[in-house]
Parts: structure tokens; C-alpha cells; sequence
């Protein structure tokens, strides 16, 4: 789940992956699986609905990267609506929105979610965003929220932290989603964001081997052409996944947890949001 501030009350969008990730993987055209994963969906929301902090529920993340046709999209995307049109049937008070990344199959899932409120998009493309908001209005003609942006602070090229450029990639990606929101000068699209990430996850390069939680990995995962300043690296694996957060995890421990330190670019959202 990400968290929100609306007039300094906070709210949560939680999201369900719908199966993304599990093994073997989800056929989303099979009757069986589509009833276990709306049965997943419908005893949180039934739970939760009635609480004060909810603000949007989405469905999905990035499980359109999965695909590889139109066709399968279709099938996904209606099995997206179906459960939908159930939230709504029992929760008027908030809107359900489709995670996706990028604007990948955005076409498809436009004809076939009529019961979606907001897209709930995913997108790294670096600096700026560049026609990411002209792509959502012409592909999907809803309003979105951005669930995850932000900018790793790890340079693999020169092998070092870089809280500077962190902070210079975040300014410029958080401003240019303000020019994006209503009576601005852009699309006009745009609900807001959440930055990913919080915190640093140590974790996250090698999730199966709890040994090497307890350091901090600095092997570039995958590549992000518009993250010029370490492209130069090896193979262009320049996205360092353990690196992610406006917080880092000190190795030192207080209280029995790992220490946490605000990096650059925290300061600079909390001077930003007004906090």
C-alpha cells in the first residue's frame, strides 16, 4: 500500500497484485483462479471498506508486463473490471482504480474496464516523464495517479552514492506531475503521486537469501535509459534496486532495529509538500 496526505489527514491506496509473481504462473482466463483471486480481493475490501483512512483501492500493479499479445491484455483487463463492477457494489465511497505500467496495453484495457475510476500508473522514465501524460489521455482519457516514481541513489558507474542527483531527479519528476494536475499548464490528468520509495530494502537483490539482507547490494539490476548520469555502466544495468529509498538503513542498531537516515531528497519533498 502507498500513503497519501489530504489536508493533513492521512489516507492509504491499497493495492492487490492480483497474482502477479506466483508460481505457476496465473491464467487469468481460468475459471478457478479468477474466483480465488476475486475472493482474495472482495474479503479485504469487505473488511476494510468502513475504514476512515481508505482512500482508493487498485487492482493490479505492473501484471501487463506479463503479456505478450492483445489478447491475453483483453482477458486480463475484463477479469480487472469484473471485479470492479463487485467492489462497487458493496463500497460507493471509493473509487477502484487499474495499476498498470507505463502505457503499455492502455488501448486495450480502455475498452475493456468501463467500471475503472483512475489509472494507477507506474513509470520510470528518468528526469521527466517526458509524453507519458499525453500517451495515458489518448490511450486512456481517465484521470491517474502516479503509484510509483522516483529515482534510485546509488551511481553505478563511478560505484558510488549519489544523494545529489537522487534529489535533482526526484525535484524535477515531482514539479513536472504538479504541472500535470488540474488548472496547471500540462495535461491536466493528473490526481498526484507516491514516491518510491520509503526506505532502502536490503533485501530486494537477492529475496531468497536471507544472509545478504545484511548488506546492502550494489549490483545494478536492470537498465533505465533515462537515468543518464550511470547509464555508462556495464551492460547499461544501471538501476540499483536496493537504493531506492528517501530513508537509508544505517548497519548501526537503536532500539533493536537498524537506524534510519533521512537522505537529500527526503528534505526536498517535505519542502515541496509544505511539511
Amino acid at each position: 500500500s502507498s500513503v497519501t496526505t489530504m489536508k493533513k489527514k492521512k489516507y492509504t491506496i491499497l493495492g492487490f497484485k492480483l497474482g502477479l509473481w506466483e508460481f505457476p504462473p496465473v491464467d487469468y482466463a481460468d475459471r478457478e483462479d479468477r474466483e480465488r483471486l476475486t475472493g482474495e480481493v472482495m474479503r479485504i475490501v469487505k473488511s476494510l471498506k468502513n475504514n476512515p483512512g481508505m482512500l482508493i483501492w487498485v487492482l493490479g500493479i505492473e501484471n501487463n508486463f506479463s503479456f505478450d499479445s492483445k489478447e491475453k491484455a483483453v482477458i486480463y483487463y475484463s477479469f480487472v473490471n469484473d471485479i470492479a463492477k463487485q467492489i462497487k457494489r458493496i463500497d460507493k465511497s471509493h473509487p477502484v482504480a487499474l495499476g498498470n505500467a507505463e502505457t503499455i496495453y492502455l488501448a486495450e484495457a480502455k475498452s475493456s474496464t468501463p467500471d475503472i475510476d483512475i489509472l494507477a500508473s507506474i513509470s520510470y522514465r528518468g528526469k521527466s516523464f517526458g509524453s507519458f501524460w499525453r500517451e495515458a489521455e489518448e490511450k486512456f482519457s481517465r484521470p491517474l495517479i502516479l503509484i510509483e516514481f522516483g529515482c534510485d541513489s546509488y551511481d553505478a558507474f563511478r560505484n558510488k552514492e549519489d544523494q545529489e542527483i537522487q534529489a535533482e531527479f526526484i525535484k524535477s519528476q515531482w514539479l513536472e506531475i504538479l504541472r500535470n494536475t488540474a488548472n496547471a499548464s500540462g495535461k491536466g490528468n493528473c490526481l498526484g503521486g507516491c514516491i518510491f520509495e520509503w526506505t532502502d530494502e536490503w533485501w530486494k537483490s537477492s529475496e531468497g537469501r536471507r544472509e545478504s539482507w545484511l548488506a546492502q547490494d550494489t549490483t545494478g539490476s536492470w537498465s533505465g535509459g533515462g537515468y543518464y548520469f550511470d547509464l555508462p555502466v556495464s551492460n547499461h544495468l544501471n538501476m540499483n534496486e536496493e537504493w531506492w529509498g528517501i530513508v537509508s538503513i544505517d548497519p548501526q542498531m537503536e532500539d533493536g532495529i537498524n537506524k534510519r537516515t533521512t537522505k537529500k531528497a527526503y528534505y526536498i519533498l517535505k519542502e515541496l509538500w509544505g511539511r
